[in-house]
């Protein structure tokens, strides 16, 4: 699928969700795309995974899985701003249980 004018990463995580989504059976709501990185001088894409938790946490849910399909490896510097301190966040706004899954990937 070609997404045009649009960053490599939404290009890639959208058709991944959409896949894994009908693969595991489940509906648009139930599988959230959302975005870590903030760097550089362009727009930022949306929404913001700090954001999006905290905002689900609030809403009520308790209990979260977090997976990093957009990446190729396990990132160290996601591990920490994903496992460490978005878990924070999801946790301190009412969350239960915050679980960071390991990318798909072979390493």
């Amino acid at each position: 699928v070609m997404v045009p004018k649009m960053r490599p990463a939404p290009r890639l995580v959208y058709p991944c969700r959409r896949l894994l989504r009908e693969r595991l059976g489940w509906s648009e709501d139930r599988l959230i795309t959302c975005f870590q990185s903030r760097f550089g001088p362009k727009e930022w894409l949306q929404p913001f995974t700090d954001e999006t938790v905290k905002q689900l946490a609030e809403d009520g849910v308790k209990d979260i899985a977090v997976f990093n399909p957009g990446f190729i490896s396990d990132c160290l510097e996601t591990l920490e701003e994903i496992a460490g301190e978005v878990a924070g966040e999801f946790i301190e706004a009412g969350g239960r249980n915050f679980a960071h899954l390991p990318c798909l990937n072979d390493t």
